[in-house]
């Protein structure tokens, strides 16, 4: 997928972008980002059922304007550091809910 059409919806963490970005820059991607492809609607709606970086509107605020939205489940700092290496697209599953995302990522 292009990076660009990609919404991480967790802040990254910079010491551990540098290390992903080491290890991404000599060994590749190993592992695809885990992307939840949902409405915008469905993901308004999961985020108001909790208080994930809503910062207390329901909505995140950094949510794209787009009728569908590819939202990072699992790869917010790979992604920050593939983007940091040059990387126009990056492997991703995409995924159609939230529950199967955590189902994915705990295997």
């Amino acid at each position: 997928m292009p990076v660009e059409d990609l919404w991480p919806p967790v802040s990254t963490v910079p010491v551990f972008v540098a290390e992903v970005k080491e290890s991404i820059a000599k060994q590749g991607l190993m592992n695809p980002i885990i992307v939840v492809r949902l409405p915008r609607e469905d993901l308004l709606t999961h985020f108001a059922s909790r208080a994930l970086a809503t910062k207390g509107t329901g909505k995140p605020s950094t949510l794209p304007d787009t009728p569908v939205i590819n939202a990072i489940y699992g790869g917010s700092n790979r992604l920050e550091a593939v983007k940091q290496l040059g990387y126009t697209h990056v492997d991703c599953v995409l995924i159609p809910d939230f529950e199967v995302a955590m189902e994915i990522q705990e295997r």
